[in-house]
């Protein structure tokens, strides 16, 4: 595959002062023709080459491009591969994959020893593809300065809406924009797999520069909303810890699991609870129970034979 030959090209081309296109052709076994076609193409990529003509002589790249890494640590070179072998999973491979070989020219696939992997990919391999792609359309109208339009789902509502983009943001397991919506100008958090159309728009903004919250959250949070205490079966633990975190429950008398937070959108909780079944209880407030209750009348009612 080409890819692949331009790859390896540029490997070579970062790990060694010159290399003749001869020997290039020889060891990826295709003509020289194809060879300057390849060394054509990465010039056009923004590397810049020199070429040395006659005996000894060859291509390389202008030294002053090569990053020099004696300045890097150990751990930093870590922390670096972390970061871009976990964008890998969501982003452009290939660009990545050339910084990869920039910084590491030796060793590309340094990663495979990396003891913290990161990988931004669902289960799901059809949902990454569409994860993938509109991550790459958010990030193209943020670069562009251009309006996106979207349908979102929320939880009352199918809406369509004009956003300027600022940032795609991870947070939680689930991957959010974060933009400034043309309704009413204040800034928010779209899921974006909550996102079902999306398109750039012929239209721009000014860009506007906004602080994320350094503490958010759409659904429960320590101090703002309604008081709500659940008690939990005891064999939900690991959801319960997955949700909240081991230090903010509690063991109850009976054995059960005791949670405190606070939520402002009932319509999202009663939905959480329903998640759990039989192994959870409502314990405060009792007419979130009476509401929960009536819902679950709805559905009885709804699915009756």
């Amino acid at each position: 595959m080409r890819l692949h030959r331009l790859l390896g090209i540029l490997s070579i081309l970062l790990s060694r002062k010159t290399i003749s296109a001869k020997e290039l052709s020889v060891k990826f076994q295709v003509s020289l023709r194809t060879i300057y076609r390849d060394i054509k193409a990465i010039e056009e990529a923004g590397i810049p080459l020199y070429a040395i003509p006659g005996n000894g002589g060859g291509i390389g790249i202008v030294e002053e491009y090569k990053l020099n890494k004696t300045a890097l640590t150990g751990d930093e070179i870590n922390y670096l591969m972390t970061g871009i072998a976990g964008l890998k999973t969501i982003a452009d491979t290939e660009k990545l994959q050339i910084l990869l070989m920039k910084l590491f020219p030796t060793d590309p696939y340094i990663m495979a020893d990396l003891d913290i992997m990161i990988d931004f990919s669902a289960w799901n391999k059809n949902a990454t593809e569409v994860l993938k792609q509109n991550v790459n359309i958010i990030r193209m109208a943020i670069m562009s300065n251009n309006y996106l339009q979207i349908e979102y789902l929320s939880s009352n509502r199918r809406s369509n809406l004009i956003i300027a983009p600022s940032k795609v943001v991870f947070k939680s397991a689930a991957w959010y924009l974060f933009g400034k919506s043309t309704v009413n100008s204040d800034f928010h958090f779209y899921k974006i797999s909550r996102i079902v159309k999306m398109e750039i728009i012929n239209e721009q903004f000014v860009p506007v520069n906004a602080e994320i919250p350094a503490d958010w959250s759409d659904d429960f949070t320590n101090d703002s909303g309604e008081k709500i205490t659940l008690a939990f079966d005891q064999s939900m633990e690991y959801r319960v810890i997955d949700i909240f975190g081991k230090d903010n429950y509690e063991q109850g008398s009976n054995g059960s699991i005791i949670v405190n937070f606070h939520c402002s959108n009932r319509n999202w909780l009663i939905h959480f609870v329903l998640g759990f079944g039989i192994n959870i209880e409502i314990i405060y407030p009792p007419d979130l129970k009476k509401e929960y209750l009536d819902y679950i009348k709805r559905i009885i009612l709804k699915n009756h034979c």
